[in-house]
């Protein structure tokens, strides 16, 4: 349990911020990730910066040092020793002594009114957590890291959840990280430990049966580097669809039935083949392969106009990839549900 704190807060002052990183092996990334927090415009005075990483072994940790070393009243990094983001957040949470936490992912880069923005949107809303638009950006110029920014970006590709794609403030299911207020994890509870995914979506799921708002405004802006690589992507499809079966088993009100149509596109085309087959109604099988090979390339076609015609070119393909790869995901774990099997190893985050 958290230990008991003072959290600073001073009348006629801004509130006192913690901003909390989970951070594991991200030598690439978490320069840059620090130095947009380091540029934004919220009062330096009122704000922390708390590192929690899962014992980094790539060089990640050097870098976190020299960074608290040059800024010992604003930095410091502590020990995620469970390794996993949910952990992570946990104990940047017990050492926080803000009272607004603003939860940051260590693979983006942020706005410098990001933080600004967020507390103004607590204040306004009454909101208990609230975020805003995180755009995926490729970490290359080739063909397939842009591809893959089109398909993490598109309503086709990841579905149209509001806080997506909503152009006003709005009250959404869930947010990307968040700007919470520190007593909703007295109301409601900490991160579940149990998820190695879908953290995010299950603790929103609690404060919205608690009564309280999750707000989103386009105006608040983060950009997302999309993980390296085709495999990569892939896998991080499949285990995320894997973990969406257990996550509804932990909190059954954390996702809509949109989360579960690529399981179900994946049942229909492994096992609505068998069946048509042995039933010979191979057309009505296929018909609704056609409505959604349409939705592929209309998708397509959008991304190609914006990313180019070689991109395009390779869109049906990743388009289906990462469909199949998540329903796949979730079609296991069923499966693994079903016959009384734990979804995967922890470790495989």
């Amino acid at each position: 349990m958290p230990r008991e704190r003072v959290e600073l807060v001073e009348k006629d002052a801004p509130p006192f911020v913690s901003v909390v990183i989970p951070c594991r092996n991200e030598r690439r990334f978490i320069r840059a990730c620090l130095e947009s927090v380091l540029k934004m415009d919220y009062p330096r005075e009122r704000m922390e910066i708390i590192v929690s990483d899962g014992m980094s072994r790539d060089g990640t940790r050097d870098i976190l040092d020299d960074y608290q070393r040059r800024y010992p009243s604003l930095i410091r990094t502590i020990n995620n020793e469970k390794l996993l983001s949910a952990s992570a957040m946990n104990r940047g949470i017990e050492s926080a002594k803000g009272a607004i936490i603003v939860r940051l992912d260590a693979h983006s880069v942020y706005e410098k009114d990001y933080v600004t923005r967020s507390v103004d949107l607590l204040a306004r809303t009454g909101a208990a957590n609230v975020g805003g638009v995180r755009k995926p950006s490729a970490l290359g110029r080739g063909v397939v890291d842009r591809a893959i920014s089109v398909v993490t970006s598109s309503a086709f590709g990841v579905g149209p959840a509001r806080y997506r794609f909503a152009t006003e403030i709005t009250d959404v299911d869930t947010v990307p990280c968040g700007t919470f207020r520190r007593r909703i994890f007295d109301m409601v509870g900490y991160f579940d430990e149990r998820l190695v995914r879908n953290q995010d979506n299950e603790l929103n799921a609690r404060i919205r049966r608690a009564g309280e708002r999750v707000v989103m405004s386009p105006e608040i802006r983060a950009t997302y580097y999309n993980r390296l690589g085709l495999i990569e992507f892939v896998r991080t499809a499949f285990v995320t669809g894997l973990w969406n079966v257990y996550t509804l088993q932990v909190n059954r009100h954390a996702f809509r039935v949109r989360h579960f149509v690529p399981g179900l596109l994946t049942l229909w085309i492994l096992g609505g083949a068998a069946a048509a087959l042995a039933l010979g109604v191979v057309s009505w099988w296929i018909a609704p392969l056609v409505v959604y090979l349409f939705g592929v390339l209309l998708a397509s076609v959008q991304g190609a106009r914006r990313q180019g015609v070689f991109v395009g070119l390779v869109l049906p393909t990743l388009f289906m990839t990462y469909h199949l790869a998540y329903g796949l995901g979730e079609v296991v774990g069923a499966i693994r549900f079903l016959i009384g099997q734990s979804p995967v190893s922890r470790s495989g985050a």
